[in-house]
This record gives C-alpha cells, sequence and structure tokens, in this order.
C-alpha cells in the first residue's frame, strides 16, 4: 500500500494527538505512522476528528470513543481496515460510504442519538460480528441479508420513541443469515 501521508498530515496528527492525549499517534516517523494497524481514540471531551486518520490506510483495528456526532468520511477510506468500534453518545448517523469496508470483520456501534442503519452495510460481505446497541433504532431490512459471513449478531434497542416501527425490524432477513450462530435482540420500551 503506497504511503500517502504527507508531513503536513502527520504535523495535523501530532496536533491534534497532543490535543487530546492520544499517544498512538504522537509519532512523528513517517513510516511508522503509516504502518499503525490499531488505534484506539478515546476522549471525553473530543467532539470531531481530523480527516487525516483517513490516510493510515494500514489500520486494521479501529477502537473510537468520544463525543463526535459525526465521523469524517475519509474514515471509510481504510480499506484494510478488519474492526471498528464506535462508542459515541453524540453520533446520529453512520455514513453510507461504511460500505467501502469491505475487509471489515467486527462492527460494534453504541450510540444514543443513531436511528437508522444505511443500506450500504449490506456490503460489509466479510462481516462476522455486528453489535448495535442504540435508541430507537430502525434497522432496515435493505442489506442486512448480504452479509452472508455473519455469525454472531446482537441488537440491543431501546425505544424511546413512541412512533417506533416494529414492522421495519428485519426478522425474516435475519433467518436468511445461514452462518448465523450466535444471536441476541433486545428491545425495551422506556417508560415516561
Amino acid at each position: 500500500m503506497k504511503n500517502n501521508l504527507t508531513e503536513k498530515d502527520i504535523e495535523n496528527l501530532n496536533k491534534w494527538a497532543e490535543a487530546y492525549d492520544i499517544d498512538e499517534l504522537k509519532i512523528k516517523d513517517k513510516e511508522k505512522i503509516f504502518n499503525l494497524e490499531e488505534l484506539h481514540i478515546i476522549s471525553v471531551s473530543l467532539t470531531e476528528l481530523p480527516k487525516e486518520i483517513g490516510n493510515l490506510t494500514n489500520l486494521k483495528s479501529l477502537y473510537i470513543d468520544c463525543y463526535s456526532n459525526e465521523l469524517p468520511k475519509e474514515i471509510f477510506n481504510l480499506i484494510n481496515l478488519e474492526e471498528l468500534h464506535i462508542i459515541s453518545v453524540s453520533l446520529t448517523e453512520l455514513p453510507k460510504e461504511i460500505g467501502n469496508l469491505t475487509n471489515l470483520k467486527r462492527l460494534d456501534i453504541r450510540t444514543n442519538n443513531f436511528t437508522k442503519l444505511p443500506k450500504e452495510i449490506g456490503n460489509l460481505i466479510n462481516l462476522e460480528k455486528l453489535s448495535i446497541d442504540c435508541n430507537n433504532l430502525e434497522i432496515s431490512p435493505d442489506g442486512i441479508e448480504k452479509l452472508i459471513n455473519l455469525e454472531k449478531l446482537n441488537i440491543d434497542i431501546n425505544i424511546i420513541n413512541e412512533n417506533f416501527n416494529f414492522k421495519s425490524f428485519p426478522i425474516e432477513e435475519i433467518g436468511k443469515l445461514n452462518n448465523l450462530k450466535d444471536l441476541s435482540i433486545r428491545i425495551r420500551k422506556w417508560e415516561k
């Protein structure tokens, strides 16, 4: 994989890493930072991620725990990514570019304000484990039956919205997942 990191990219990543105390990105060496395979971004004060992360194309595992309400689309250029963990109270949507991560084997999403999965989730044909923990999530049948390698599916939904559409829940499509070995679905309704 070609190293497209510029000196400016490294400088921006280093400044950002210093500001949010992300030790793994406090690297000045272009080859070392480019060959990083695992990255943990954890910060309660973090509200946005730098787009330069999208140039770390050798990343295999990315763990994000922050208050960002959106992810930079450049993250979805990380085509070698095999694991993506997102924990964000504020995240409202997963961009359709998630479908670019075709090598992804594990996807873990935990957020309060997330309501829909994009249909492009169906492009993740190598996905083996999918875990979703959200409020008011409506899972569209579009795409979920395409996750032919899915072995473990964990869905945990807290229903706060009175207009939650149970009919949109893709039970029939989940039943078509022939490799599924572990299924856990929890749906709780919060009373006012």
